[in-house]
């Protein structure tokens, strides 16, 4: 099952390549001259209780997710691309790269978190603490986001103090089951992920609505998933930033912005992102690889709807991001009752050269 998720991964990158134009010996030779790029912090929460999601009030499977990015556009991203294979494609307008460094934390319970007892026909207790690095390139048309991340499954991840405490602070359900959590064992993951960006409707004068349209494969290989995806996003609303979508924990917005492509004042847009995930392995579900524990039997096939709406306002060569959304999962393992959801809010700050 897995040389088949890694064919597919080859197959997705490199598809492309096969009926793009040959590009330049140096992929960046075209960017000699420009101008300094963004540092940018990005703040991620999501949560499937009361305090982002109303219409679910309590803790539920994937219960919550927080984390940090901080990528910027070094040289040394520039000098990465000329050995990265899958590059051929890139041939509208220059060629920029970026990086960025991530950190976060999740928890996933069963569906009754007050029962202190082993739940054997639900999915187990998680915590999952990680930290990782990416490489993105971009051009007009294109992106390529590729990402390593270590981590610790496990009591040693802090999920249990972080939800008993919370949960003690704001006098809700004390969460009494996390002595039956997956053990301690170290994580390995890698991501890679291919977007392109299609123009619906280009504005035809300044603040007039734009419309695009974001598809996406990718493949996830490590010892917390193996699965591979695609889906689509649309985009619609005013002033559009150079980017390839919004961002969520799980996949970090592109940081391959040029400066001259900003937009002074407000941005405005709606979106709807919907995939479809083939999955192998998923650690969360089936349990520990180096070490036993309890697990149940993860779906094949899973759906995703998200919905939301990002706001950016950009002066004095700063831009205050911040994006708010809904996601609707289908079951993800069998003999659960109905779909996940969780809402997720983001906040970005980004310092331009």
């Amino acid at each position: 099952m897995n040389r088949f998720f890694l064919g597919l991964y080859v197959v997705a990158f490199a598809t492309p390549v096969a009926f793009a134009q040959n590009r330049t010996d140096d992929p960046i030779a075209d960017n000699a001259d420009r101008d300094g790029g963004p540092l940018i912090v990005t703040a991620y929460w999501e949560n499937d209780g009361g305090y982002l999601k109303r219409n679910n009030l309590r803790d539920r499977h994937y219960t919550n997710g927080m984390g940090i990015t901080v990528a910027h556009q070094p040289k040394w991203a520039d000098d990465l691309a000329k050995h990265v294979p899958f590059g051929e494609g890139f041939t509208d307008g220059p060629l920029r790269t970026a990086a960025g460094y991530t950190a976060g934390q999740l928890m996933f319970t069963p569906d009754n978190i007050g029962l202190a007892a082993p739940q054997p026909m639900d999915r187990p207790w998680a915590g999952y603490l990680y930290g990782g690095v990416y490489w993105q390139r971009a051009d007009n048309r294109q992106f390529d986001h590729l990402q390593l991340d270590v981590g610790v499954l496990g009591p040693s991840s802090g999920a249990d103090e972080v939800q008993s405490g919370t949960h003690e602070w704001v006098d809700d359900t004390d969460p009494k089951g996390w002595d039956n959590q997956l053990a301690d064992e170290p994580t390995f993951q890698f991501y890679g992920r291919r977007k392109w960006r299609y123009d619906l409707k280009t504005p035809r004068a300044d603040n007039s609505l734009a419309i695009q349209a974001i598809p996406t494969v990718g493949v996830a290989l490590g010892t917390v998933y193996v699965n591979a995806e695609a889906g689509a996003t649309v985009r619609a609303g005013w002033n559009l930033p150079d980017d390839f979508g919004p961002g969520r924990l799980a996949d970090p917005a592109s940081a391959t912005s040029k400066k001259d492509e900003r937009h002074e004042g407000w941005s405005l847009y709606f979106f709807g992102r919907g995939t479809a995930r083939l999955v192998a392995h998923d650690i969360f579900l089936a349990g520990g690889v180096f070490e036993d524990g309890p697990g149940v039997e993860e779906r094949e096939l899973v759906g995703e709807f998200q919905g939301g709406v990002a706001v950016a306002y950009e002066r004095h060569d700063m831009t205050l991001a911040a994006t708010y959304s809904q996601t609707f999962q289908t079951e993800t393992f069998d003999g659960q009752r109905n779909g996940d959801e969780y809402g997720a809010l983001t906040i970005a700050l980004t310092f331009w050269d």
